[in-house]
């Protein structure tokens, strides 16, 4: 019996399924915690006010531009970063920067294939603080809901 399942397991079936399971495993514990971390870090801060006006996508923008949005977001998230920190509230700073680096993690593994349409950082409309943040959710809710439907599309693929 042990001789049996280790045969399995190197031969090329059994390879591919073996390597299906550990992708189905990194996919359900992967993005959903990082937007979900998100989302509650934003209820954290959410009734700080700041004066500053920021570039603002709405969640309006198309499917294929999101890499743009997303680098768009974290570069603003820079300069809430900047101005927590001459105001020292830590909490945002801090708070802020977690953000800034889930967002990045997940721009690592997402290529940039991006076309013309999609609007550069700088187009977009200049927003308080309260608006940015506003709309920064609604887009952190529609990437949680884009990556929570590609899953179930996966897993009826594969697992079906």
């Amino acid at each position: 019996m042990n001789n049996y399942f280790w045969n399995s397991l190197i031969s090329g079936p059994g390879v591919t399924i073996f390597v299906l399971c550990l992708y189905l495993i990194q996919v359900q514990t992967g993005s959903d915690s990082l937007w979900e971390g998100v989302l509650e870090d934003l209820n954290q801060i959410e009734k700080t006010e700041m004066d500053v006006f920021l570039y603002t996508a709405d969640a309006k923008f198309p499917a294929n531009c999101s890499v743009r949005v997303k680098k768009c977001f974290v570069e603003e998230m820079k300069v809430i970063v900047y101005e927590s920190q001459l105001e020292n509230n830590n909490k945002v700073r801090g708070t802020m920067s977690r953000i800034i680096r889930i967002v990045m993690e997940d721009l690592e593994g997402r290529q940039n294939t991006e076309i013309s349409q999609c609007q550069k950082c700088e187009t977009f409309e200049e927003k308080n603080y309260g608006e940015f943040m506003e709309s920064f959710r609604k887009n952190v809710q529609r990437w949680h809901r884009e990556d929570t439907e590609a899953k179930r599309g996966f897993k009826e693929t594969f697992v079906s």
